[in-house]
């Protein structure tokens, strides 16, 4: 079960600039255990924006140093009605205290406004999470795939009608994909794996995964030393 956590929406303007101390400053009123969306207008690589701004860094920063995390579906949810302008990535979750394992993002298409609504779900156990679908994979055979393609590739297109250069990307993609299927062996479905962790385990691995992160970004050996302490501490015996 999750404890007590707050609930937090956010409406960052472009025009305002924001210092790393005052998105910290901003987080820290949530609580130790928060989740926190909406427009921050602070575009970061790390979460799946174009580009970096310096609001998106100063958040970043702040969120590293208190070791906030973030949720994010990758996708843009910004569609500027100006043609000029590019799709963007602006909507985002922020949390804290909340497993990864047990949150669940997806975006919701089916509204009107220039902005595409995130949706986040959270739940008391991890979420089975269905892998994308793949093409090849580590055991595709690559001569297979290959005398496929040589076999079967037709170069004498028609290339004069409007919708011939389409049936022609139809018809790659397709063959791709035929030889894709055919050179990859298929494999069991595994049936999903659900931790069953007590809470009073969570409350000791937690400390040593957040020591682990933070020694992973600084390599300062303090950060090491902490992260080696807590990885050392007695765990309970099995029953």
């Amino acid at each position: 079960m999750f404890w007590p956590f707050t609930v937090a929406a956010i409406y960052s303007p472009p025009r305002h600039i924001i210092s790393t101390d005052e998105y910290k400053d901003f987080l820290q009123t949530l609580g130790n255990r928060f989740i926190v969306v909406g427009d921050w207008n602070a575009k970061h690589t790390q979460w799946g924006s174009r580009l970096t701004t310096t609001k998106g860094r100063n958040l970043w920063r702040a969120m590293s140093d208190s070791n906030y995390d973030y949720i994010s579906n990758g996708a843009p949810t910004y569609w500027p009605t100006d043609p000029r302008k590019l799709p963007d990535l602006l909507d985002f979750f922020v949390s804290n205290g909340l497993p990864r394992t047990n949150c669940q993002i997806h975006s919701n298409n089916d509204l009107s406004s220039d902005h595409t609504p995130v949706i986040v779900s959270l739940s008391t156990a991890a979420i089975d999470k269905t892998l994308p679908p793949k093409l090849t994979t580590r055991n595709t055979d690559c001569n297979t795939f290959q005398h496929y393609l040589e076999e079967n590739t037709n170069l004498n297109r028609r290339l004069k009608s409007p919708t011939d250069p389409d049936q022609a990307a139809h018809y790659f993609t397709t063959l791709v994909q035929n030889a894709a299927w055919s050179s990859t062996p298929a494999t069991e479905q595994q049936a999903p794996f659900i931790p069953n962790m007590s809470m009073h385990i969570r409350q000791l691995v937690a400390p040593k995964r957040r020591a682990r992160r933070v020694w992973q970004r600084s390599r300062h050996v303090n950060d090491q030393h902490q992260y080696n302490r807590l990885s050392r501490r007695k765990r309970p015996a099995p029953i």
